[in-house]
């Protein structure tokens, strides 16, 4: 099978989303009956062989995947198939195979004369998340164990891992001929050795420190290649989506744009409405032009002019912090919501809030990091004591009790290697209510209220591919 063994190679590129939409594919393999059990001898081969713990945790969750979406049984030969175990492939075996796996890693402490390699300080913050550096320093100073070197020390084992290509994939190399300003969407074999380095230091935390399990389970969430709930986005890309000329105006004319967007969106689901949206809407090597939209609820009777909403709504986004989220289990495919309270929401100067903010990190995966921190939204329901988002048909649903109150949908726009480091991110999403019922919050005061859209619009130009973008930022509020 050409296509299989084509999605099989993809799994090593060093691009995060091309990983994830990979894993996707080869799950539905596993789903179908006629592939099955040709993709279970080529992903058994490719966990026997695989060099990295990393590596297996990926491979591992296109089994579990095909457990939660397709039902499908795991091979009997799948934990033998397994050389490089940790925390989070026990975490995934026990969900696929409901037994309890304890291996022996082949565990060492850093030995007392050890010095840190010159190139794991190197990669630190540039090929790799200064998280997982972060968290070792962290952890050495609270516990005056040697954290950082044991990670330095797991990182240099590796080393000879790959000899033909130790590093894999050159970021300068595929944004040099467009020029400054861009950044990459990498996820390259230095990252899988860290990543790697960061859950073996955990394992003899564990093991050889008698780190408390609740400690080390914790921490091993930073090192999830797909947050469980959002593993299942698939790409929608909406049929309203707007046209690639319909925000290069001025106010007026953008505002008539968005109102034709929004009718647009009610003709198709009556009474429900847009809560939110964050897309790149035109990407190219000369124009890069980024929406972002959130609905807004206010007291009625409270007027100030468009200028001064926006001043006070620039301060309020400068430090709005994001919605926190749980889990009940490491790979619950459950997020469950803690709501703010309206004093946390509320912007006193203008007596309005918003009705949707972005997520935090918890779980976050690092093949899904073009949808950080500003595409996952959900509504802010302040006052209520939780919600839940869980997954449905490729997008998800915000529920509230047995309620679903809105539904999150995500699509691909302008993906490639490199993006503008302006944008947010090579993707989109927009949050949809169900109804109105995510109006209503725990509040017993319930107040008259309008509803406008705070808007902005992000536009990138530049006359030559090698030139910088030059960057104009328009943002309004619109009443609706």
């Amino acid at each position: 099978m050409n296509e299989l063994r084509i999605l099989v190679a993809r799994l090593g590129w060093p691009c995060p989303s091309t990983r994830w939409w990979t894993i996707q594919e080869l799950s539905a393999f596993l789903g179908d009956s006629t592939t099955k059990l040709s993709t279970e001898e080529v992903l058994l081969h490719q966990l026997s062989s695989c060099k990295l713990e990393i590596e297996v945790v990926e491979i591992l969750f296109i089994f579990w995947i095909a457990k939660q979406e397709y039902h499908n049984l795991p091979p009997k030969n799948l934990v033998d198939s397994i050389h490089k175990h940790s925390i989070l492939s026990d975490w995934i075996l026990f969900r696929i195979t409901e037994r309890t796996i304890s291996v022996d890693c082949n565990l060492k402490v850093v030995p007392k004369d050890f010095e840190i390699p010159t190139d794991f300080k190197k990669v630190q913050g540039i090929d790799i998340p200064n998280v997982y550096l972060a968290t070792m320093r962290r952890l050495g100073e609270v516990s005056s164990l040697p954290f950082v070197e044991q990670m330095a020390y797991e990182w240099s084992m590796s080393a000879s891992l790959y000899p033909e290509s130790p590093y894999q994939g050159d970021l300068a190399y595929f944004r040099r001929s467009l020029g400054d300003g861009f950044t990459g969407s990498y996820s390259a074999r230095t990252s899988k050795r860290c990543i790697s380095a960061y859950l073996r230091t955990l394992a003899v935390a564990k093991e050889l420190w008698q780190m408390p399990l609740g400690l080390t389970n914790s921490y091993a969430l930073n090192a999830l290649p797909i947050n469980p709930t959002f593993a299942f986005l698939k790409s929608q890309r909406p049929d309203w989506f707007p046209e690639k000329k319909d925000f290069l105006g001025d106010n007026e004319s953008i505002n008539l744009s968005l109102t034709s967007m929004i009718e647009s969106i009610e003709s198709q689901r009556q009474g429900d409405e847009l809560i939110a949206f964050h897309s790149p809407v035109n990407v190219s090597p000369e124009l890069c032009v980024e929406l972002s939209l959130v609905l807004w609820s206010q007291e009625l009777s409270f007027e100030l002019d468009e200028a001064n909403i926006l001043g006070y709504i620039d301060e309020y986004m400068a430090v709005e912090p994001l919605l926190t989220s749980s889990n009940r289990s490491p790979l619950d495919t459950v997020t469950l919501i803690h709501p703010p309270t309206f004093k946390e929401l509320m912007e006193p100067n203008i007596k309005a809030w918003p009705l949707a903010r972005a997520l935090d990190f918890n779980r976050m995966g690092y093949l899904q990091h073009d949808l950080y921190p500003s595409r996952l939204f959900s509504p802010t329901l302040p006052g209520l004591f939780e919600a839940s988002i869980r997954p449905r048909n490729g997008h998800l649903d915000v529920e509230v009790g047995d309620q679903v109150v809105s539904e999150l949908y995500y699509w691909n726009a302008g993906w490639g290697n490199i993006r503008p480091i302006q944008l947010g991110g090579n993707c989109g999403t927009a949050l949809i209510s169900r109804g109105k019922e995510y109006r209503k919050t725990g509040d017993s005061t319930q107040k008259t209220l309008k509803y406008f859209y705070h808007w902005q619009v992000r536009k990138l130009q530049r006359e030559n591919t090698y030139d910088e973008f030059s960057e104009t930022v328009r943002a309004g509020v619109m009443y609706v």
